[in-house]
């Protein structure tokens, strides 16, 4: 049981990267615009106005 655990997680931890890499080519292909399309990440948080309060 000790030689065999050690082993297992070997195995897993490569295919660990494989699944990573195939998760990675699947968002390019089938969301090239990014996960969140074509917003700004700054839109998220409003805009400041001069005063430093939000606009929304």
């Amino acid at each position: 049981a000790f030689i065999a655990l050690p082993e297992a997680l070997r195995v897993a931890q490569m295919w660990r990267l494989v699944a990573y890499g195939l998760l990675l080519v699947l968002i390019m292909v089938y969301r090239p615009q990014g996960l969140m399309g074509y917003r700004e990440i700054t839109s998220l948080f409003g805009k400041r106005r001069d005063d430093g309060r939000r606009e929304r």
